[in-house]
């Protein structure tokens, strides 16, 4: 007997983590944008999106490349849009 598979919906993120930096005098917030259809989708292919006062990108990476602060962010906002979307 074949069981069918529950499909889950895909799950796009592209929110301000909230995280305000400041170096060297240059302002700067962060993006988190990534989308996937599991958890572990979503962290695999997240990146982060510095950017400047006037909204200009500053810089872009992949999540894990990030400073530890911002990583974490990250993965709490990945779980708490994974648990609202999917209804868990």
């Amino acid at each position: 007997m074949t069981v069918p598979m529950k499909r889950t919906k895909e799950v796009v993120i592209d929110e301000d983590l909230n995280i305000p930096y400041r170096d060297s005098g240059t302002w700067r917030s962060y993006q988190l944008m990534t989308h996937g259809y599991t958890v572990q989708e979503l962290i695999d292919t997240a990146d982060i999106v510095e950017l400047n006062r006037d909204g200009d990108m500053i810089d872009w990476y992949p999540m894990g490349e990030g400073h530890g602060e911002v990583e974490e962010a990250g993965i709490e906002l990945i779980n708490t849009e994974w648990k609202e979307t999917q209804h868990v």
